[in-house]
């Protein structure tokens, strides 16, 4: 399985006027690592497909055909180019090239097919955001009860605010099993997730505060909020998603549960970037427990379901 999260503009110069773009870039080379990472070929597809969009977009951004033709007759002939953002340009092609170029995309992938799984996996991708916000709430406020399970806990009885009043409450589709699922499949990825998901959620582009109802919270709307990594609303805030992802790596990456459970294995985002584009970690704002939730923590945890789930995965020992 992939390690390591890979852009193209690593090992590449970078013009400070074309630093923006490329950070904003990012976003879009991010997303398929979410996704098709247990498949390194269908991953290559994707990057193939991203790379080709932002080439074209760049391209056929320019006043009249001529440019864009001209971008594309330079990338392919190995010539300089002074243009703008040629050299995003560049990178992008060679990152095409080296994944497939168009034997990839005539699998017919494309941004729809995305958004389609992003719907799809909406409740797995909250059940993953909420347990991450939650094991940091307990490294945070409650360090003698972090650990894995308490924070599955806490997804399957959830803290949120129904017309105007907090209290806990079980989401459709939200059982154990399906907790469990989700992370079992999504958990090296999961600093990823709650950076996304949790930047969506500061800036309200996610409203999860006085819902009328628990399962307001896998609404259609909420799905095609998720969605919508391509509108600027979210490509335009790569950096704090990135910033966010880097703190839950640096802290849940390094720190040890309960009953010896070991750090969890992020696939990392490479030290060259964080270097490159300047990406620092930001420390989310975290709530304090409620006394509900405080009673929550207080119980033990039912012996038998948390080993039936062990043993269904090992993961989570």
């Amino acid at each position: 399985m992939v390690r390591e999260i890979t852009f193209p503009y690593l090992n590449h110069r970078i013009s400070e006027k074309s630093k923006e773009c490329a950070i904003e870039n990012i976003l879009f080379h991010l997303i398929p690592y979410i996704f098709a990472i247990e498949d390194e070929e269908k991953l290559k597809k994707y990057k193939a497909m991203v790379s080709f969009d932002l080439m074209n977009s760049i391209a056929d951004d320019k006043e009249d055909s001529l440019n864009s033709l001209m971008y594309r007759s330079k990338v392919a002939k190995k010539q300089k180019c002074s243009k703008e953002l040629f050299d995003i340009y560049k990178c992008e092609y060679e990152s095409y090239i080296t994944n497939g170029g168009a034997q990839s995309l005539i699998y017919g992938y494309t941004y729809e097919n995305i958004k389609n799984i992003i719907k799809e996996e909406t409740s797995p991708l909250l059940i993953t955001y909420f347990f991450v916000l939650n094991l940091l709430r307990l490294y945070t406020y409650c360090r003698n009860k972090f650990s894995r399970n308490k924070a599955k806990e806490m997804v399957h009885r959830l803290s949120l605010t129904i017309q105007g009043s907090e209290s806990l409450f079980s989401i459709s589709g939200w059982g154990m099993t399906n907790i469990n699922e989700a992370l079992s499949h999504y958990l090296s990825r999961s600093h990823i997730i709650f950076g996304y998901i949790h930047t969506l959620i500061t800036h309200n582009i996610i409203n999860i505060e006085n819902l009328s109802s628990a399962n307001d919270l896998i609404s259609n709307t909420v799905k095609n909020v998720l969605a919508s990594f391509t509108e600027e609303k979210c490509y335009s805030l790569t950096s704090e998603i990135i910033g966010y992802a880097l703190y839950v790596e640096n802290i849940l990456g390094k720190e040890k549960g309960k009953h010896a459970e070991s750090p969890i294995q992020f696939i990392s985002i490479p030290s060259k970037a964080i270097k490159k584009f300047g990406f620092k970690e930001i420390e989310p704002i975290l709530k304090e427990f409620t006394d509900k939730e405080k009673e929550l923590l207080s119980r033990k945890s039912n012996t038998n379901t948390v080993r039936r789930h062990k043993k269904e995965h090992n993961w989570a020992e």
